[in-house]
């Protein structure tokens, strides 16, 4: 897999700025659990689970797009510029 770090830095500079995060959200037919990510006030996704489990991959799913937030994913990438400029000097 090729990652385009370019690309994803460009898109995590041009999403929703934070603070983003997960929460269970009354379902409308009570059968499915769902998770909305929230970027602020700003509905990002919903996350839909037919298991209906506290636990299910509508919540897991959820969390990890919260966790994986822009801000996240600029101090990564910095992170990885940084680490592969060191090796790259090593190198040198």
């Amino acid at each position: 897999m090729t990652v385009d770090l370019a690309r994803l830095r460009a898109l995590a500079r041009d999403a929703c700025p934070g603070p983003w995060d997960a929460e269970e959200v009354p379902s409308v037919d009570g059968r499915e659990a769902e998770w909305s990510v929230m970027a602020g006030e700003i509905h990002v996704a919903r996350c839909h689970d037919a298991t209906h489990t506290d636990e299910g991959d509508a919540a897991r799913n959820a969390r990890f797009m919260a966790a994986a937030c822009p801000e996240v994913m600029l101090a990564l990438l910095d992170r990885l510029e940084r680490a592969e400029a060191a090796a790259n000097s090593r190198k040198a």
